[in-house]
């Protein structure tokens, strides 16, 4: 649903926003911009699919399987990633593309179940 609603007093237009539906009041209230909602929306579904694979995922792998705009996948995604919430692997370059996995993964690492890839949590790095 769309329309144009102004600011008290202001006259500017407000931003996009979801509308939730409280079903214990029985009320319609206002939630968060809509870019917001999507932006979490992906970043879940993302997760979701890490969650649900025994292993690692190129970012291909996932624009395919989860829902939501490249753009907005790939904010997502580097989101979680600093966020310390996905592990990436690989340089990022031709020939060594980011591999994703969910950072609950990481007790692996020292089981020697991802091998001898260096490995990076948000900022830092594992070497195993």
């Amino acid at each position: 649903m769309n329309s144009v609603a102004q600011g008290p007093a202001t006259g500017a237009d407000l931003p996009e926003t979801v509308l939730d539906f409280d079903s214990a009041r029985r009320a319609v209230l206002l939630g968060a911009e809509k870019s917001t909602a999507d932006s979490r929306r992906v970043a879940e579904g993302i997760l979701d699919y890490l969650r649900g694979i025994s292993g690692r995922a190129k970012e291909a792998e996932i624009n395919e399987a989860v829902e939501g705009s490249t753009k907005l996948q790939r904010a997502a995604l580097r989101e979680l990633f600093e966020a310390g919430k996905v592990l990436r692997e690989g340089s990022g370059r031709k020939g060594d593309p980011y591999l994703q996995l969910f950072r609950k993964m990481l007790v692996f690492l020292f089981s020697g179940y991802i091998g001898n890839k260096k490995t990076r949590i948000g900022k830092h790095s594992l070497s195993c």
